[in-house]
This record gives structure tokens, C-alpha cells and sequence, in this order.
């Protein structure tokens, strides 16, 4: 019984960080917390969230690629084209979704929140792949 327990706790338990390796996700986060901000402060109308999904969207894909380089600096060969693989597919799963999001909040279906809803949706896709790959650093 004792093993049971202790087996489904350590299959439940989160990973440790290397509490010496730079903390990236933090400052991934700290970055990032300028563009939500900006979002939050859009004065309701549909330009302006557009503009402010559009600006941090494009800072996500920056952060992105220098998660993926700074990455791919840390691998060897092997693991080096296992993450170029992984990357291949999320982009194709990325674009799936990005055509869901297109295609369902429309704003015949969701009115003017639409905007926030697809802005919202697509860069929550992105800002977790960003924070997947730069804790696999630390």
C-alpha cells in the first residue's frame, strides 16, 4: 500500500528546476506583462484590442524563436531534430487552431467580444509553448 502511495505521488509531482539555471519563464513572464497590460487598458473598441492582440502576438513569436534557439543550444544532434520535429507540429497544430478560432468566433456568433475572444485565444496558444520551452532550459 505504502508503495502505491508514494509511486502516485512521485508520478504527480511536478518536475524540479535547477535552482542555479537562469529563471526564463519568469522573465518570459515579466516581459509579457507589459503587452497584457496594454490589453487590459484598451479603451473597448475593436481597432484598438485588434492593434493590442496584433503587437503581442508578434513580441510571443519573437519570444518563441528565442526560446527555440536558446534551446536548441542546450541539445545535441539527436534531440536537436526530435525538437525540430516537435516544432513542425506544433506550427501544423497552431494553424489548425488558428482556423478554428477564425471560423467559430466570428462576430455574427459572438458580437464585438469576438475580437477578444480570437486575440485571446490564439496568444494563449503561443505564451504556452513559449513557457514549455523555456523551462525545459532550466
Amino acid at each position: 500500500m505504502l508503495v502505491c502511495c508514494i509511486t502516485g505521488y512521485s508520478i504527480s509531482a511536478p518536475a524540479l528546476d535547477n535552482p542555479d539555471a537562469p529563471d526564463y519563464v519568469s522573465e518570459f513572464l515579466n516581459r509579457a506583462q507589459v503587452h497584457e497590460s496594454n490589453i487590459q487598458e484598451t479603451t473597448y473598441h475593436t481597432q484598438g484590442y485588434i492593434s493590442a492582440y496584433a503587437h503581442y502576438e508578434n513580441f510571443l513569436d519573437q519570444e518563441l524563436n528565442k526560446a527555440y534557439e536558446r534551446l536548441m543550444g542546450h541539445l545535441d544532434e539527436d534531440a536537436q531534430q526530435t525538437l525540430r520535429d516537435s516544432q513542425r507540429n506544433w506550427l501544423k497544430y497552431r494553424d489548425a487552431e488558428f482556423e478554428f478560432i477564425a471560423l467559430n468566433w466570428t462576430p455574427g456568433n459572438f458580437g464585438s467580444s469576438s475580437v477578444i475572444s480570437r486575440g485571446d485565444y490564439r496568444t494563449t496558444l503561443i505564451k504556452d509553448r513559449v513557457r514549455v520551452g523555456s523551462r525545459m532550459i532550466e
